[in-house]
């Protein structure tokens, strides 16, 4: 079993611009769903923001960004990224889950079955030395391709 991380920005609108941007630099292949693909837009000026957006290239970069909702704060010194840990092993994931959680002031999702992965989660940390946001995921699943997941929402 082998852990990762990935970085995630956060963004207001700017989302696909950056990876866009990240794409031409470091190459590898862009994954971008907007938030009316998923059926979550929240208003008509949100349907092209970016629900999930990745660019992973051979190299070994990869970074993960999204348009943050409108009904969610923002400020991008204080809310502007979270750490993604990812694996394939759910005893090992829920463990990470379980030792990350300890130091937690909110649980914002508790883990638990998502659309796009099966075991998904989120929370706040106490420590300020520590991102704010910490999302669990377990890969077994089609994580990796927005694509299949739009044509499972609309099936």
């Amino acid at each position: 079993m082998t852990v990762t991380t990935t970085a995630h920005a956060n963004f207001r609108g700017q989302a696909r611009e950056a990876l866009t941007f990240y794409q031409s630099v470091f190459g590898g292949d862009l994954s971008l769903a907007t938030y009316a693909d998923i059926h979550s837009a929240e208003s008509p000026g949100q349907a092209d923001h970016i629900a999930f957006g990745r660019v992973r290239a051979p190299s070994g970069f990869d970074i993960m960004a999204y348009d943050v909702q409108p009904s969610k704060g923002y400020d991008p010194g204080e809310n502007a990224f979270y750490i993604t840990l990812q694996g394939n092993d759910t005893d090992e994931i829920k463990a990470h889950w379980d030792g990350l959680s300890d130091s937690a002031t909110t649980i914002l999702i508790p883990l638990g079955p998502a659309l796009f992965a099966p075991d998904r989660g989120g929370h706040q940390s106490r420590s300020s030395k520590l991102p704010s946001e910490v999302e669990v995921l377990d890969r077994r699943e089609r994580h990796d391709q927005p694509q299949v997941l739009m044509d499972e929402m609309q099936a």
